[in-house]
């Protein structure tokens, strides 16, 4: 692992430009791209690392993960380290931007600031601290109960004083918890205008958690800037989002592995459900306009490592039917407007911050490709899975 100082050329692979796959050099310095394509020359004194048969790419953006989820009772201190080993998984698996829409007790938070100092290796985060439930709701057991507008209003603010990047509030149940529906809104119009509202005034995004159409409309009414899940999209929110320019951030691949989950077998069958309601609710959606991203709602109850947004890639494209350069697409430019950093990542152009993804083959021909990362630059830091030993071992997940 080390930092780039002198500039850094990849020689000999294939760079992806433009949705295509192209013999070309790309060269790092300062922590950014400064140039990439066919007719690069390399600076002189440049180090080089040699990528031959390979395919550079921007590094992997997840717009939807929990990296510091774990058992309600267990101490700050072992969230914590559990949290700092799952963000050196997803870097390890190509990973270089996460949007975390929900931890525990702040520790995302914590540990977005550790990665930033360069004390722990990770991508970078941003962070939603402690989503806003009401009583009883959705991860009501995890996270930051209120209920009412001015006590809704306090818990966003509590959130920002944290400092938090984004506001996640729950608007409707999920499939997790015995007695809850997924098909029910949660919180009133008036809580959530508050709570959307204040978000606003303190100049943060807010991420809606969202599964029936009615909450997915009232969120987006009110000024959600992204919808997640989002399982029964119907055509007037599709509409809705499409002319508002709201993203749906679909997250399949959670609701797959819930479902064969031996260790929640009491959920399997509601998570079985949805997962095969998604599918035409999405592709519907998207066929009239409604933009969307790529997030694959990790979190450690049901992935072993940090590849979920792979498997999720590999769904939108076996599944939902996308071709991989528009799966990829979505997963890095795409992904960096869902996260308000367009024009800063997502791209191999020059200016854009040094995140980088080296793998073997070639990923337009198929996602699957992106399991098999031998290289990963983040931020300006290389990390060489051959040599990083304390960081190595497979990026592949045993996906069904």
């Amino acid at each position: 692992m080390g930092t780039i100082a002198a500039p850094l050329a990849l020689v000999g692979g294939q760079v992806l430009l433009g949705g295509s796959r192209v013999p070309g050099t790309l060269v790092l310095a300062g922590g950014r791209v400064t140039d990439c394509g066919p007719d690069v020359v390399v600076p002189e004194g440049a180090r080089t690392i040699d990528v031959s048969g390979r395919t550079v790419l921007p590094g992997l953006i997840d717009a939807h993960v929990h990296l510091s989820l774990g058992d309600v009772g267990a101490s700050e201190a072992r969230l914590a380290l559990d949290a700092a080993a799952r963000a050196a998984a997803h870097l390890r698996a190509g990973v270089t931007t996460v949007r975390d829409v929900g931890g525990m007790r702040h520790v995302d938070i914590a540990l977005r600031n550790a990665i930033a100092a360069g004390q722990l290796p990770g991508p970078a985060l941003q962070c939603a601290g402690e989503p806003i439930v009401m009583t009883g709701g959705h991860g009501h057991a995890m996270y930051r109960v209120a209920d009412g507008p001015t006590a809704v209003r306090t818990a966003v603010r509590e959130q920002v004083a944290r400092g938090a990047d984004l506001i996640k509030v729950m608007c409707s149940g999920g499939v997790m918890e015995a007695g809850e529906s997924e098909a029910r809104s949660q919180f009133t119009e008036e809580e959530l205008a508050a709570i959307i509202g204040e978000a606003r005034a303190q100049h943060r995004p807010v991420a809606a958690h969202a599964h029936p159409a009615e909450a997915i409309k009232r969120a987006v009414r009110l000024g959600a800037s992204s919808i997640e899940h989002g399982s029964f999209v119907d055509d007037e929110a599709a509409d809705l989002m499409a002319d508002r320019g709201v993203p749906l951030v679909p997250t399949f691949v959670v609701y797959r592995e819930i479902a064969g989950h031996p260790g929640h077998p009491g959920i399997g069958e509601r998570a079985r459900r949805v997962y095969r309601a998604k599918f035409a609710h999405f592709a519907r959606a998207v066929e009239r306009g409604m933009p969307w991203g790529v997030g694959s709602d990790y979190s450690s109850l049901f992935f072993s490592t940090g590849a979920a947004l792979v498997a999720e890639m590999q769904i939108l494209q076996d599944e939902v039917g996308f071709s991989p350069a528009e799966v990829i697409a979505a997963a890095t430019v795409g992904n960096a407007g869902i996260l308000g950093l367009g024009g800063t990542v997502g791209e191999l152009v020059p200016g854009q911050r040094a995140d980088v993804v080296v793998v073997e083959g070639d990923p337009l021909r198929c996602v699957s490709a992106l399991h098999d990362v031998v290289l990963t630059i983040a931020g300006g830091t290389v990390h060489d899975w051959s040599t990083d030993a304390h960081l190595s071992g497979p990026s592949r997940a045993e996906f069904r």
